[in-house]
């Protein structure tokens, strides 16, 4: 994973708040600067311990009938969406580049989200849905503290917040009065 736009502290802030919300704990695994310019930093989400949720399982070799389902200190797609969401409450314009998905901000990451987990991450005979692959009990992503006046329907404009304050033109097009 590379993210822009947040510092250092932002990233290990919401590492911490993602590892409280998913009840295991998480680590920012080889956290190193992309750029010399300090705005990139690149790393993965693990976990410490195994029997908790928030642990990637690799099921494809147990539904083709060898042996048992995998378990790796990956952190599963959960332990991500709970890590971004936490990121996007410090960072909203903050850009995320993953194996998958590219999130321009935290509006993006609204939208494209659920798509991400719905993807299959098996093979063509044994699809496997990708929020399926860990061992956390269900899709639950508490999303609420993202700044909620950015949240709009399909085909609505984004508003200002606070539009009421700012003065009016009394003219119709601009320019024309």
């Amino acid at each position: 994973m590379i993210v822009r736009g947040a510092t250092f502290e932002d990233i290990l802030a919401a590492c911490e708040v993602a590892s409280d919300q998913i009840g295991d704990g998480i680590v920012c695994y080889d956290l190193r600067q992309e750029n010399k310019r300090w705005d990139a930093w690149r790393f993965t989400l693990r976990v410490q311990h195994l029997d908790l949720p928030g642990v990637r399982v690799h099921w494809h070799k147990y539904l083709l009938g060898y042996g048992k389902p995998r378990r790796s200190k990956h952190a599963c797609s959960h332990a991500y969406g709970a890590f971004m969401v936490s990121l996007y409450e410090r960072c909203p314009h903050a850009r995320i580049r993953m194996a998958k998905p590219y999130y321009r901000d935290s509006l993006d990451f609204l939208d494209k989200y659920q798509t991400v987990l719905d993807s299959n991450v098996g093979s063509v005979f044994a699809p496997v849905r990708y929020a399926d692959s860990c061992t956390c009990a269900g899709d639950d992503l508490y999303t609420d503290s993202i700044e909620p006046w950015q949240w709009r329907k399909f085909g609505e404009v984004a508003a200002i917040p606070n539009a009421e304050n700012i003065p009016q033109r009394k003219g119709g097009l601009i320019g024309m009065d």
